[in-house]
């Protein structure tokens, strides 16, 4: 009797690992389906960033172009003040 009870509950854990993986493969496909929408979206998002990027690198070029002794200003105004923060930090340092 005990041999029957046995091989009636291994039946049943069968019969519950067999819907545990079924009842996985459906989640695991609208997973997958749910990832593959997400990567889509992902990449859309990232050529339009690539295209602004660009859009913007081309509106400063042609602003440099254009008109470059502000931005040869700018430049040399930064180079100035990092060379005198370096030169400020070094003489702190003593």
């Amino acid at each position: 009797m005990a041999k029957v009870e046995h091989s009636h509950v291994a039946e049943k854990v069968r019969e519950a690992l067999d819907l545990l993986k079924e009842a996985s493969g459906e989640k695991k496909d609208e997973i997958l389906l749910k990832l593959q929408n997400l990567y889509g979206d992902i990449k859309d998002a990232e050529g339009r960033v690539v295209e602004k990027a660009q859009d913007a690198a081309r509106n400063i070029n042609e602003k440099v172009h254009t008109n470059p002794w502000p931005y040869i200003g700018a430049a040399a105004l930064g180079g100035v003040v990092v060379g005198l923060l370096i030169r400020y930090s070094r003489h702190s340092e003593r």
